[in-house]
């Protein structure tokens, strides 16, 4: 049951956010972080929905995010990366969203909010900050997770690269 009071206290609020993010790990498992972060590691380059101009290949990954799964920009971009046959990671709130027609790969996040104003959230984007460092984590350590599938050695510099075009 979702709760509309207002959060009027820092504790409150931080408590809210914690809790978000504390319930990722009920949708997000270790292999579904593992399956993306194969994506990313076997791809030439990422491009994320949104940012760059760059001309996308096949090779290449498109990481889509987008909380309704419906963004029509997002979709719109998502088409033209599967006419290019790009492989494409969805993070999103709502699995059975349009999004999921274009997604090789999804890390589902939760989006039951408790704070009581919809318009202006204190962690509107912490749960996909999460879900980044996440990735991170598990691309850095992969090794010592034992999935079958060896991934590319150039992986050492993963954070450096991912890090130079966080906003």
């Amino acid at each position: 049951m979702l709760n509309n009071a207002p959060l009027l206290t820092s504790e409150k609020i931080f408590s809210a956010c914690a809790n978000r993010i504390r319930s990722l790990s009920s949708f997000i498992s270790t292999n579904d972080l593992l399956c993306a972060a194969k994506l990313i590691c076997e791809a030439r380059m990422c491009h994320i929905i949104g940012a760059g101009n760059t001309i996308p290949i096949a090779s290449d990954l498109v990481i889509a995010i987008s909380r309704s799964g419906a963004s029509t920009q997002v979709l719109k971009a998502l088409s033209l990366a599967k006419k290019k046959e790009m492989k494409i990671l969805v993070i999103t709130a709502d699995p059975n969203s349009q999004i999921m027609d274009f997604s090789d790969a999804i890390l589902q996040i939760n989006d039951t909010n408790e704070m009581h104003d919809q318009n202006v959230r204190a962690d509107s984007h912490l749960l996909e900050l999460a879900v980044n460092d996440a990735l991170i984590y598990v691309i850095k350590n992969y090794p010592l997770f034992n999935f079958d599938d060896k991934l590319p050695t150039q992986i050492n510099d993963v954070e450096l690269l991912l890090s130079e075009t966080k906003f």
